[in-house]
């Protein structure tokens, strides 16, 4: 069956990139102060700069880790006669209570009738089952929006 329409996330992979040559950097480092290979760090430099670079090296394995695990939730979502799929899988258009565009709103912490930040979601709202959220970041939620609905009426 060919999809009706397909939202394909535009993601970009520098952070990733930047991570991995950090957390390979600093776990090099931790390798060189332990193994005596530079010489001018001795004494109680030596542990604090392995026991640093250690947990600055796990701290960004860390980070790599879990923004893999993101980049690889944010996947194509295709649109079909009777169910979309995304990252929750299939979706019929029966299941879907409402689908809509929410704001959300972040005010300023020192004057809250300024708002910091403000990012759109597409929302699926499914009957007995968990939501689905698509944000702006990745999608063109209008045109998504607009497509789901025009399926959910048919």
């Amino acid at each position: 069956m060919e999809p009706l329409y397909t939202a394909i996330p535009e993601k970009s992979y520098t952070t990733i990139l930047v991570l991995l040559f950090l957390t390979v950097s600093l776990v090099v480092f931790a390798f060189l102060i332990q193994t005596n290979k530079i010489q001018r760090i001795k004494g109680a430099y030596k542990q604090v700069g392995f026991l640093l670079s250690g947990f600055l090296g796990l701290l960004f394995l860390a980070t790599l880790l879990l923004s893999i695990w993101d980049s690889y939730r944010i996947q194509t979502v295709e649109l079909y006669e009777d169910h979309l799929t995304c990252y929750q899988g299939k979706i019929p258009y029966k299941e879907i209570a409402r689908a809509g565009i929410y704001t959300d709103q972040q005010q300023s912490f020192i004057n809250p009738q300024i708002q910091a930040n403000q990012s759109k979601m597409l929302v699926i709202e499914r009957k007995g089952k968990p939501t689905a959220v698509f944000a702006e970041d990745y999608y063109d939620i209008e045109i998504l929006t607009k497509k789901v609905r025009d399926q959910m009426g048919r």
